[in-house]
């Protein structure tokens, strides 16, 4: 059983080997415009959207922070805190103290 499971293995990783190589000298091999290099574009494109939206969200993510340190800092100015304090207070937060 233990050989068979190795065989299986052996042969699917040079069938994968075969296939990367048969790939590999179709593509380098065509023009620009052949298939595979739209494949290639196309996947390209839809990570490069995918990591748009993960800037996206980061921004996102931004605003909300500085819309709350806004809102914490006018609070903290209606208590009566002088601005080095609320200066003092922030750096504090961020060094996590």
């Amino acid at each position: 059983m233990h050989d068979k499971q190795v065989r299986r293995r052996r042969a699917v990783l040079g069938l994968l080997v075969v296939i990367s190589l048969i790939l590999l000298t179709a593509y380098f091999g065509e023009s620009s415009s052949s298939p595979l290099h739209s494949v290639q574009r196309g996947i390209v494109a839809v990570l490069f959207v995918a990591d748009l939206g993960h800037d996206r969200s980061r921004e996102a993510k931004l605003t909300v922070a500085q819309e709350l340190f806004r809102e914490a800092a006018r609070e903290a100015a209606e208590a009566g805190l002088k601005n080095t304090e609320i200066l003092e207070l922030a750096q504090k937060i961020i060094k996590g103290k």
